[in-house]
């Protein structure tokens, strides 16, 4: 019987584990490995070896600066725009009354969309005699000047905006576990809808709120799609790059090794950004 046990453990571990080494553990060596090496062109055989002079190039490049401080406010925005508001719709559906399910689903709509037609539909809106042209009344408006902040601005908008929907439904289903009991027992103390949010709603919601921070942060390092059908990788004049764009534009051009010490990096930074934040905001055990 014992023996059965360990064989069945084994039996349903060993597909996990292969997967993990297959498509996981395999490849970051293979990126390890490549990052001490200079290719000729993305398909070199027979690589030079030129140990940390990859890591060194990477460190130095004004890119690698630019994507580093865009990549940081991109996730300095997430938090505030894409956390809050999604934490604010969730608080107003979840206490309508009737029609929550129709909010639920148009606010939901944007994660099912392919980012790619959402990157094609917005660069529709952003031509120069585009939407958002007509909007504002003037005549062939450059929406990606170069040398302008509002280019960045542009780009990170619809990054921001399509992730909205999914931290809504989890702060919604966070909503969801609060016992009505005890906003009965606020109102009969006589505390107000904001105090109530501020003393009950926020501290209850400290978990999921600590957990979405942490995967919007996360998510923000390698955001690649939206940026890259919009603005090509970072054009015009690379204002607009991230720290995802800025390795696709090192690999496209062939500087494979160096794309290979940009990947780590996105790792490490993950890493300590994910445990920075989970230091930074504690974990509420009363709950």
């Amino acid at each position: 019987m014992y023996k059965n046990k360990w064989l069945a453990c084994i039996l349903l571990t060993v597909p996990f584990v292969a997967f993990v080494g297959v498509f996981l553990l395999y490849p970051a060596g293979v990126n390890i490995y490549n990052s001490f090496f200079k290719f000729a062109n993305r398909l070199d055989q027979h690589p030079t070896f030129v140990g940390f002079d990859n890591y060194m190039k990477v460190f130095k490049e004004q890119n690698f600066v630019r994507s580093l401080l865009n990549t940081g406010l991109l996730m300095l925005c997430v938090v505030v725009f894409q956390i809050g508001i999604a934490l604010l719709l969730a608080m107003l559906v979840s206490s309508l009354k009737k029609g929550a399910t129709v909010f639920r689903i148009i606010f939901f709509m944007p994660i099912v969309v392919s980012a790619t037609a959402i990157g094609l539909l917005y660069l529709m809106f952003i031509q120069p005699n585009g939407l958002f042209t007509q909007i504002s009344g003037g005549e062939n408006i450059n929406w990606l000047p170069a040398g302008k902040p509002r280019a960045l601005l542009i780009v990170m908008t619809p990054v921001v905006w399509q992730y909205i929907g999914f931290y809504f439904v989890i702060f919604l289903t966070g909503l969801s576990g609060i016992s009505e009991d005890v906003y009965e027992a606020a109102k009969i103390d006589g505390a107000g809808r904001l105090r109530t949010v501020f003393r009950i709603t926020l501290p209850m919601l400290q978990n999921v709120i600590r957990t979405c921070v942490i995967l919007a942060i996360t998510g923000a390092l390698k955001v690649f799609d939206l940026p890259h059908i919009i603005a090509k990788d970072g054009a015009p004049g690379y204002e607009t790059i991230f720290m995802g764009t800025y390795n696709n534009w090192l690999y496209s051009r062939g500087r494979v090794g160096e794309s290979a010490v940009y990947s780590l990096l996105i790792v490490v930074v993950g890493i300590a950004v994910s445990v920075a934040t989970k230091f930074a905001l504690k974990e509420n055990k009363d709950i």
